[in-house]
């Protein structure tokens, strides 16, 4: 699920913290949310690092501090810098437990935030706990429809998933889209990617066929909103490969992991783990298909590609492609 990168913040400063200051700060916390949303992931953890700087500069709020600290540790998530994400949203966490305590909305957020990376990082234990956490405390102090809410409750949905709790999962997902779809406006790639996630739990529960046509919906959704070639269009693509494998549609499964392939090669590169995990995948349907020969190398390859990215990010063999492999 893809991470809440912005939390509403009421600008409170002091008079001795200069408004162009704050106008700068603001200008460029968009612009890195404006960049990420056009998948270029280096301007926008450039201009988050400069809106970082502005904020620790200035003498803004302890919140608009925690703001940015999030900002930048969603992006390094998004370019598979796993440890600098974490580092990031460890350091938000402090900052917001000094201005809001521990059982605050933002804090609740942030910690969402965390709680979805040790997931993408394949540490389910410590991620379903985190986020099992954060839900609680969301809902104490958030409406039931909110997008916060909705995207904890992905996320832990994720998880469930994964440990083949597929009732609790589905119920998650089904309360997240609800939620999403209530605000149509406001959040159209989470509704994508959520009606995804129920198309790969309805393979989970041995109903692939029926799943297909959410999963299609879910890429169709998502392509139109952010464009042909984002990065979030990836794990889509990947899990419409693996369904379409299922039903024996093997020539769209080629077509589908081949389009997933060709975006991680342009937009995230070979470090990211990603990418590694995805050709994996595609070794398999290589395998299944009766291609041995390209299917060695495309493992090799993948294999490498996980190990590197795994000393870059910290994540070590942590690493898990289980969830692309839904």
């Amino acid at each position: 699920m893809r991470r809440r990168s912005v939390f509403t913040l009421v600008i409170l400063f002091s008079l001795h913290t200069a408004v162009a200051q704050v106008v700068e700060w603001s200008q460029a916390k968009l612009l890195g949310g404006r960049l990420r949303d056009l998948g270029d992931y280096a301007g926008s953890l450039s201009a988050y690092r400069q809106a970082l700087l502005l904020a620790e500069q200035s003498g803004v709020s302890k919140r608009m501090l925690a703001s940015s600290l999030n900002d930048l540790a969603v992006i390094y998530c998004d370019m598979g810098q796993y440890r600098e994400a974490e580092a990031q949203y460890t350091r938000a966490l402090d900052v917001l437990e000094t201005a809001e305590g521990r059982y605050g909305g933002h804090y609740a957020t942030v910690l969402s935030n965390l709680g979805t990376l040790y997931l993408q990082e394949g540490r389910l234990t410590e991620g379903e706990a985190t986020l099992r956490t954060a839900l609680e405390r969301q809902a104490k102090v958030l409406p039931g429809d909110d997008l916060d809410l909705a995207a904890t409750r992905s996320s832990l949905a994720q998880s469930l998933l994964r440990r083949k709790q597929n009732a609790e999962g589905v119920r998650l997902l089904e309360e997240a889209l609800a939620a999403y779809e209530r605000h149509p406006d406001e959040s159209p790639m989470e509704a994508a990617i959520t009606l995804g996630n129920l198309g790969v739990a309805r393979r989970l529960t041995k109903r692939n066929a029926e799943g297909i046509p959410m999963l299609e919906r879910a890429a169709r959704d998502l392509e139109a909103e952010m464009g042909p070639d984002h990065p979030v269009l990836i794990p889509s693509l990947n899990n419409l490969a693996t369904a379409y494998t299922l039903e024996r549609r093997m020539e769209d499964a080629a077509g589908a992991f081949r389009r997933a392939l060709s975006i991680c090669e342009r937009k995230l590169g070979a470090e990211h783990p990603t990418y590694g995990m995805v050709l994996l995948n595609y070794s398999e349907f290589l395998k299944k298909t009766g291609q041995k020969k390209e299917a060695k190398t495309a493992e090799s390859q993948a294999r490498a590609m996980l190990k590197a990215s795994g000393r870059r990010s910290g994540a070590g063999m942590t690493v898990d492609a289980s969830a692309f492999r839904r």
